[in-house]
């Protein structure tokens, strides 16, 4: 019974899916489109475009993966407006498949937390799609999101690299799949690369596998050791970047003497990118709204979600609701 149960829900839940998810995407797209900056931008944008289709010197090896692909979509067809538009497009392009990504995500996660023997397969589908949808155009419509979405920025890519790691991960875990393991800790350690602060979520990967391989009593100590080879393997990209710029850029305008004072000062810059993530000042504010209510809602979302009564549950889902909508709507500043 609980089998067909499942099924039925499952089968509700692709239905909402493929209109709500498909719905939000579409949305943001068209908004997008509508918004797009035609030309290039002033500011930090047109200096990016200027850099890495190479109207300006370069003076460090950083986003290598971002800049390749940036370099390799403005040097295709004619240059100037075209190319500004094209790598404006680059970036709606990645930030519709942001908004794609996260609402897939939320939409596993959630409905992986219902018991259907519970709750009723059509109220867990709803539920589900309700809050993936929500999550999807918070983050659409946010202003920040949305300013990268239509320019060209390097954050919405990284994004898309963060979302993918996590998709790597669940596709992992459903599948058990030695080869996605491996990709996901490739890609984990090219990703740090790429984005520094994305070493933050590293402790919170580590922690979800290794609960996994508990919980099913499936711990290889090889499989540990394959995947601490292959983020290692990942992260080798510092010195492949290195090595690129060392040998096709003015090594002169930063004053570096070596290829290893290309190392040194990439890792340097890196760090500085990785401690700027971390406001010194006001750090508590992201801890109160984010990490808290993520821990509690991790501790406790599986019985809150499951229909059961109790007084505590129904504060704990309208203070969580209280702080979601001050996050959402900036409140306070």
């Amino acid at each position: 019974m609980s089998n067909h149960i499942d099924a039925a829900a499952r089968a509700t839940k692709r239905k909402l899916d493929l209109i709500f998810g498909l719905g939000i995407t579409a949305l943001a797209a068209i908004v997008y489109l509508l918004t797009l900056a035609t030309g290039v931008f002033p500011g930090q944008s047109a200096s990016l475009m200027a850099t890495y289709t190479g109207v300006e010197p370069m003076v460090a090896p950083i986003h290598p993966v971002w800049g390749a692909i940036v370099g390799a979509i403005g040097r295709m067809g004619t240059g100037g407006a075209g190319a500004a538009l094209r790598l404006n497009l680059f970036s709606l392009v990645t930030a519709v498949c942001c908004v794609a990504m996260l609402y897939s995500l939320f939409s596993q996660l959630l409905f992986d937390e219902f018991d259907t023997q519970k709750v009723a397969a059509p109220i867990a589908a709803r539920a589900t799609v309700f809050g993936a949808a929500f999550a999807a155009a918070a983050l659409a419509f946010s202003v920040p999101f949305w300013i990268t979405a239509t320019r060209l920025h390097f954050q919405v890519f990284d994004l898309f690299l963060l979302l993918a790691l996590a998709h790597l991960l669940l596709l992992y875990i459903r599948t058990k799949a030695l080869a996605l393991f491996m990709l996901f800790s490739l890609l984990l350690g090219v990703s740090i690369v790429e984005c520094a602060p994305i070493a933050l979520f590293a402790p919170l990967f580590a922690f979800y596998i290794m609960r996994f391989w508990i919980r099913e009593d499936d711990f290889r100590g090889y499989r540990l050791f394959l995947g601490i080879l292959f983020a290692l393997a990942g992260l080798s990209l510092y010195f492949l970047a290195a090595h690129n710029f060392f040998t096709h850029e003015d090594i002169s305008l930063r004053g570096y003497g070596s290829y290893w004072d290309v190392v040194r000062q990439m890792l340097k810059d890196q760090a500085h990118i990785f401690k700027e993530s971390i406001p010194e000042i006001g750090w508590l504010f992201p801890v109160a709204f984010v990490v808290i209510p993520w821990l509690a809602s991790l501790a406790i979302a599986q019985r809150a979600l499951n229909e059961t009564r109790d007084w505590s549950f129904i504060f704990f889902h309208i203070a969580l609701s209280i702080v979601v909508v001050a996050t959402v709507t900036n409140t306070g500043n």
